[in-house]
């Protein structure tokens, strides 16, 4: 089980397999190295990479219900400040 204190990506990668998270990567138009790197927290997503990351997340849990949903406001620092995306969920 993840820690609460763990990035949304950290906890994602934990819980899916290496076949999901190469499918996440792919679907989001990044690498897989470049998951690993925002999971332990070397990089920060931007607004783009952080809705393609939540769209990407919620297609492959239509299929695995035990993957957690991606926020982009979670994964983004602006889009954690941006009013739109506090109204809409995101």
């Amino acid at each position: 089980m993840p820690k609460l204190n763990e990035n949304p990506i950290h906890a994602w990668m934990t819980l899916a397999t290496s076949g999901e998270q190469a499918e996440l990567a792919s679907l989001a138009g990044t690498s897989r190295a470049h998951l690993y790197q925002l999971s332990a927290g070397e990089r920060t997503a931007s607004a783009a990479l952080a809705g393609r990351l939540a769209s990407a997340s919620r297609a492959l849990r239509q299929r695995n219900k035990k993957l957690p949903p991606l926020r982009r406001s979670e994964l983004c620092p602006a889009c954690a400040e941006c009013e739109f995306a506090k109204r809409c969920g995101g």
